[in-house]
This record gives structure tokens, C-alpha cells and sequence, in this order.
């Protein structure tokens, strides 16, 4: 987790970073697990 003292800028973009097009090659189940996840307050740890 990224603690808020060490964040020096926060800016919001005009486009989204979540490439066009990707929830079309998820199934509906797989997008809402996304959506769900991405929703959530819960981070999943980082891969060492």
C-alpha cells in the first residue's frame, strides 16, 4: 500500500488507462469479477 504522505502528485487523466475494447474479450462472469475487484477496498499483494 502506497502510503499518502508519499504521494506528490494526484491528477485525474481525461481517458481511462483500461485499454478500448477489453471487457469485450472477458466473459460477462469475468466482468464483473473485474469490475468487483476493481470496486473493492481490499489490494491484492504485489508479485515479488
Amino acid at each position: 500500500m502506497i502510503d499518502k504522505q508519499d504521494i506528490t502528485v494526484r491528477q485525474t487523466l481525461p481517458v481511462s488507462l483500461m485499454p478500448e475494447g477489453l471487457l469485450q474479450a472477458f466473459t460477462p462472469e469475468q466482468q464483473r469479477d473485474l469490475l468487483a475487484y476493481l470496486m473493492g477496498n481490499s489490494q491484492v499483494p504485489l508479485a515479488k
